[in-house]
This record gives structure tokens, C-alpha cells and sequence, in this order.
């Protein structure tokens, strides 16, 4: 079987990724892509369908000090808004000024980016593909061979807390996958808009 790369992300630079979750990874040799609201680092989370009650997101201190060991830090807008939402100006401030601040605390350019609630329109993705090399979206699927590199789906990993459905999906079986899909499909058309 030939071995298949996967990316390990974490969205919102929560500050139990630091706690829980990096030594976790580092005690087994993985790393990670973390991203951050550059705009409320150190503070609670504060958007809209945040968790009550609201959980800390990383400090400055620790998104450098986890960078200096190999966690890879992306841009996820500086406010976690919605950025389909947004005025074209507004929208710019975010996706642009979330990686200027990301890499002026890194001292490295910010080369990935996620939108925040993997909302995107076709503007918002012409946006992000004037500022980044690669960004993520909230599509549940695998990568496919010619993605449009500014919309890369994920696998939530929500949907793949028993250990028998992961471990299935890894050598190859799709029928979990397929199913969640459709369920996802059958949920966002029945659901209200609100």
C-alpha cells in the first residue's frame, strides 16, 4: 500500500491545544497547523456559536513558543467573522490583516490560511489567493488531485471518534465517509437559513 500524506489542522488557536493537544502530537512525532484569530489572541473566544463558556485562545507566548518547536501557525481572520459576510473592504482587512499580524509575531511570512466557519464565496476565495499559498475550507471530504488550492476540504475529526470508523477510513473504506456525507447533504437542506 502506498503511504498517504495527512495534515493535521486545528482551527482557533484554543488554549488547550498548547495544554492537551501538543504534547500529545509531539509524543508521537506529529506536527500540526494551527489557526489563529490574530485579532483575539490571549482572550476568550467571542464569536457568534462560540462555546459557553467561552474557552481562552492561545497568547502570544504560546503560539511563539510551539512555533519554535515545529507547529506550523496559519491565519484565520483577525475577528473570526464571516467573511462571505463581509464588505469587500472589510473582508480584505481580514484575510490580509490576520497574516501580516501572524507573521509579525513570527517573523515569517504566514503562508496558509482558514476561513472561520469555512464560510467562503467566490470573492472571499480570489481574496485569500492574493495573500496565501494554500487555504482551508470546511468541505468534508478527502483531497482530491487538482483542489482548488484555496478551498482544501478536511475531515472533521467530530465525525470519527470511534475508533473502528477511523481506523476503516484509514485503510481505505469509504462507506463512513460516504455516509456522513450525506447526512451533512440531508442536514443542510432541511436546516433553516437563517
Amino acid at each position: 500500500m502506498t503511504a498517504k500524506p495527512i495534515l493535521i489542522t486545528f482551527d482557533d488557536a484554543y488554549m488547550d491545544f498548547a495544554q492537551i493537544a501538543a504534547p500529545i502530537l509531539r509524543r508521537h512525532g506529529f506536527g500540526a497547523t494551527v489557526f489563529v484569530p490574530t485579532g483575539l489572541v490571549g482572550q476568550d473566544e467571542e464569536w457568534v456559536g462560540s462555546n459557553r463558556p467561552p474557552r481562552p485562545l492561545m497568547g502570544k507566548a504560546h503560539i511563539k513558543a510551539l512555533a519554535r518547536k515545529g507547529i506550523e501557525f496559519g491565519a484565520h481572520g483577525r475577528a473570526h467573522l464571516n467573511l462571505a459576510q463581509l464588505a469587500p473592504q472589510a473582508r480584505e482587512a481580514e484575510i490580509a490583516g490576520s497574516g501580516t499580524d501572524l507573521a509579525d509575531m513570527l517573523g515569517k511570512p504566514t503562508l496558509s490560511f482558514a476561513a472561520p466557519f469555512g464560510a467562503v464565496n467566490p470573492e472571499t476565495v480570489a481574496t485569500i489567493g492574493q495573500h496565501y499559498q494554500i487555504a482551508f475550507g470546511t468541505r468534508f471530504d478527502i483531497v482530491r488531485q487538482g483542489e482548488d488550492r484555496f478551498d482544501i476540504p478536511r475531515i472533521d475529526m467530530h465525525y470519527f471518534r470511534k475508533y473502528n470508523h477511523w481506523r476503516s477510513f484509514v485503510a481505505g473504506n469509504l462507506v463512513y465517509l460516504r455516509a456522513r456525507q450525506a447526512l451533512r447533504w440531508v442536514g443542510n437542506k432541511v436546516r433553516p437559513r437563517g
